[in-house]
């Protein structure tokens, strides 16, 4: 068993696939269309360290990864729809074909990511980090943005279509204006 398959199948136990059977159909399976096919929505993956894995073409949509750190990982082709990514951390995370729609990135960090054809439709980017990264064919249609960190980034064929820009808000200033 190589490290990745090894990684994965770690994650799997993780979520409840540690019984024999699982594993010896994993076994089995490890290579083909299987791996691709696992579906991880409305999971609870909070504050893990899924760090250096292969996690390629694996549906995470619903899935709740506040503060778990995919560092290193390769999400080629997986699908992160309605995610709630709050605080994670997706640093050097190669990301081809990786769908983020209408997930929450909020305060995630995507510093040194590789991008190419990846979607963000109506995400929610508020205060999220994407420092030096690189790609073409990334889609910000729709997504809410504020406080962006994007020095260093070099990014080609960007869809910024209705791209929600909030202003920074002051919060007890608009508490002393309107709940007096």
């Amino acid at each position: 068993m190589n490290t990745k398959s090894a990684r994965a199948l770690m994650l799997l136990n993780r979520i409840g696939w540690g019984d024999r059977r699982a594993r010896n159909q994993w076994e089995k399976m490890r290579g083909s269309s299987f791996y691709k096919q696992i579906f991880l929505g409305s999971v609870d993956l909070s504050n893990l360290a899924l760090t250096g894995m292969d996690l390629s073409g694996i549906d995470f949509t619903g899935a709740q990864c506040g503060n778990t750190s995919f560092q290193g990982s390769n999400l080629q082709g997986a699908t992160l729809d309605r995610v709630d990514l709050w605080g994670a951390n997706l640093e050097m995370t190669y990301l081809m074909g990786t769908s983020f729609r209408k997930a929450n990135c909020t305060r995630a960090t995507f510093d040194g990511a590789t991008m190419k054809e990846v979607d963000f439709f109506e995400a929610h980017l508020l205060e999220a980090s994407m420092r030096y990264i690189s790609g073409t064919r990334v889609s910000f249609e729709g997504a809410y943005i504020c406080d962006l960190v994007q020095s260093g980034a070099r990014l080609e064929s960007v869809d910024l279509t209705n791209v929600i820009d909030y202003l920074p808000v002051d919060i007890p200033r608009l508490k002393k204006l309107f709940c007096k």
